[in-house]
C-alpha cells in the first residue's frame, strides 16, 4: 500500500469518526423523553396597572408566605432536571399534580410544583 492510499484510508476513517461522534453528542444533548415533558409555550405578558397606595400598603404589611414563581422558572428546574437523568421522577411529579404535560399544570399549583421538584435533585 502506498503513502497516500494509507492517507486517504485514514482521512476516510476519521470522516466515519467525526460522523459518528456528531450523532452520538446530538443523541447525549437530548433527553430522553424530554419533548413530552417540555412543550415551549409563548410568553404571555401582562398589562400591569399603577399599583394603588392602598394596595401596596396592605401588601407590606403582611409578610409574604410564597412569593409567586413564574412558569418559566418552574420550566426551567424541571427541564434541568430531565436533562440530569431524572426525567421519570419529573413525569412522576407531573401526574401528581394530575398533568401529562406541564402546559397541563394549573398556576397555582407552581408553587407546589417546584418543592417537589426541588427536592428531588437533593
Amino acid at each position: 500500500m502506498s503513502k497516500v492510499q494509507i492517507i486517504l484510508e485514514v482521512v476516510s476513517n476519521l470522516t466515519t469518526l467525526a460522523e459518528s461522534l456528531k450523532a452520538y453528542a446530538e443523541v447525549m444533548t437530548i433527553a430522553e423523553g424530554f419533548e413530552t415533558i417540555y412543550t415551549p409555550e409563548p410568553e404571555v405578558k401582562e398589562q400591569k396597572e399603577a399599583p394603588k397606595p392602598k394596595a401596596a400598603a396592605a401588601k407590606k404589611e403582611q409578610p409574604a408566605e410564597e412569593t409567586p414563581l413564574s412558569r418559566t422558572d418552574v420550566r426551567a428546574k424541571l427541564a434541568d432536571l430531565a436533562r440530569n437523568g431524572y426525567g421519570d421522577d419529573v413525569k412522576a411529579i407531573l401526574k401528581k399534580f394530575g398533568a401529562d404535560r406541564f402546559s397541563e399544570i394549573k398556576d397555582e399549583d407552581l408553587n407546589a410544583l417546584m418543592k417537589e421538584a426541588e427536592a428531588v435533585g437533593s
